[in-house]
């Protein structure tokens, strides 16, 4: 593996080399995207609004998270060995919180985090 990322980023100039994720096709095809732009002026465009799509995606995703960690706890709707859970202001919504502690042997042994 080693090897592989070597002779990748110590290529000799003249010589270009492009790399993407494992498992990373999108990325691979927004990178060829971008290669043919420079001579397609609608590939451009589209990479654009694609873009400005995905800006606005990730603006509505850090709105909804900022909603859900300004909510409170109100009922403990139930308590278990690892976690307690409770109702919202929004009835689609809840609350879980993990436990930093552990027991075993019927609470004999207890470990704390």
């Amino acid at each position: 593996m080693v090897s592989t990322l070597l002779s990748t980023v110590q290529m000799p100039k003249g010589i270009p080399v492009a790399t993407v994720a494992v498992d990373g096709a999108e990325n691979a095809a927004i990178l060829a995207a971008q290669i043919l732009a420079v001579s397609d002026e609608s590939i451009g465009a589209r990479l654009s609004a694609m873009r400005q799509q995905m800006e606005q995606d990730v603006l509505a995703k850090d709105q909804e998270i900022r909603r859900l960690t300004q909510m409170n706890k109100l009922e403990q709707l139930y308590e278990g060995k690892a976690k307690k859970v409770y109702k919202t202001d929004d009835e689609n919504c809840y609350i879980i919180s993990y436990k930093d502690d552990a027991t075993a042997f019927n609470g004999e042994k207890r470990v704390r985090y």
